[in-house]
């Protein structure tokens, strides 16, 4: 028997007294299945003076880009609304099980799309170029998920003045990994419930926040037919950059790890620059985990 204690998954607490130090777009809800409250802050705390003269701005909300002009795809079906097709080979998302219009994934604003008979809900990546509302962003967030496979490819970021850049972008396969919005089971083509999760996750696309984008092109994959590995698009968010010295926090969860000498748990997140001035060692940014009955 280990003489660890068991791993706990971590409720979401409120970490205010930090979040009013160095304002973050937090998540307010993380996954179900692994969440963490978390905050960032200078170690050791910062006066009111201190505060004002380190220019900490808040970290604009993410915009989020329709995509319903390019869906090519019908991959969420409801028992009352059969039709769909995600993977070539006729199974779906159901959508009773998924969100519709406005929701929040790991912190970001999505619009996803809702389980209608007969409307498509995504788009298979071939190379479709997404127009963006023309401005200086950190990053391009997309809700993906694969068929037949682990999908990916590389997507290319125009600029007003011309220029490019490219990135990848994937889509973990919807039968083989979770994600963070997941379904119990999925629809088989003669209308029955195969007793499997699958599930749709996020990828993020970075952006040169000096230049002004206006436009994405997706990643060439296959199309979706049995067989072939494609990687399907449901919504995608634009992370606006801040002028000036901000952080945001990311994917905020406990973990299975435990560590040797302890055996505490281990909990992940991720710190990201979301704003136009260095973040140096000087700063001493520090991250902390509030949960009843644990502490960092």
């Amino acid at each position: 028997m280990s003489p660890y204690p068991r791993r706990q998954v971590l409720e979401v607490a409120a970490g205010a007294v930090a979040a009013a130090a160095l304002p973050l777009a937090a998540p307010a809800e993380a996954h179900a299945a692994t969440t963490a409250a978390h905050a960032a802050e200078p170690a050791g705390g910062r006066t009111a003076g201190a505060a004002a003269a380190s220019s900490w701005v808040p970290v604009p909300v993410p915009i989020p880009v329709p995509l319903d002009s390019l869906f090519d795809n019908d991959g969420i079906d409801t028992a009352a609304a059969r039709g769909g097709d995600f993977d070539g080979s006729g199974y779906t998302f159901p959508g009773e099980e998924l969100p519709a219009g406005r929701i929040e994934v790991d912190g970001v604003p999505f619009d996803f799309p809702a389980a209608t008979a007969g409307a498509k809900n995504n788009v298979v990546a071939l190379g479709q170029r997404v127009d963006l509302p023309q401005g200086r962003y950190l990053s391009a967030v997309f809700l993906t998920s694969g068929s037949y496979g682990n999908a990916s490819g590389t997507a290319t970021v125009h600029y007003a003045d011309g220029t490019t850049s490219t990135a990848g972008l994937s889509g973990g396969d919807w039968y083989a990994v979770g994600g963070s919005l997941s379904a119990p089971y999925r629809y088989q083509p003669d209308g029955g419930k195969d007793a499997h999760s699958v599930g749709i996750g996020t990828s993020e696309v970075w952006i040169d926040p000096q230049r002004e984008a206006v436009a994405l092109t997706l990643p060439v994959t296959n199309p979706a037919e049995a067989g072939r590995t494609a990687l399907h698009v449901f919504a995608l968010s634009l992370q606006p950059v801040a002028q000036g010295r901000a952080l945001t926090l990311r994917d905020a969860r406990s973990t299975s790890s435990l560590l040797d000498a302890s055996g505490a748990q281990s909990v992940e997140a991720t710190v990201v620059n979301a704003g136009t001035v260095a973040i140096l060692a000087g700063d001493a940014v520090s991250v902390r985990v509030d949960v009843p009955g644990a502490r960092t």
